[in-house]
């Protein structure tokens, strides 16, 4: 969990931009799996880039699956 939480992204993280960055060069969408921290919280979040390299959507997951999963992260909001 340590590891985990060292290695966890923010939404506006240098890691992200570059991603962002990438797929305006190419002109393509890029959706990306990350551990997402959220100040103390961790969350299992993809991001999604439109071909213009903007973040059009930022996924929490929300159905977490066994006891790994729901020990490390948190649920994100349904909807």
């Amino acid at each position: 969990e340590e590891q985990l939480r060292e290695l966890a992204l923010t939404q506006d993280s240098p890691e992200l931009k570059q991603v962002a960055e990438a797929a305006a060069g190419a002109g393509v969408c890029v959706g990306v799996p990350y551990a997402e921290r959220d100040g103390e919280a961790l969350f299992n979040s993809m991001a999604v880039f439109d071909a213009t390299g903007e973040l059009v959507c930022n996924y929490r997951k929300v159905n977490l699956w066994g006891d790994w999963e729901q020990g490390l992260f948190q649920r994100g909001a349904p909807g």
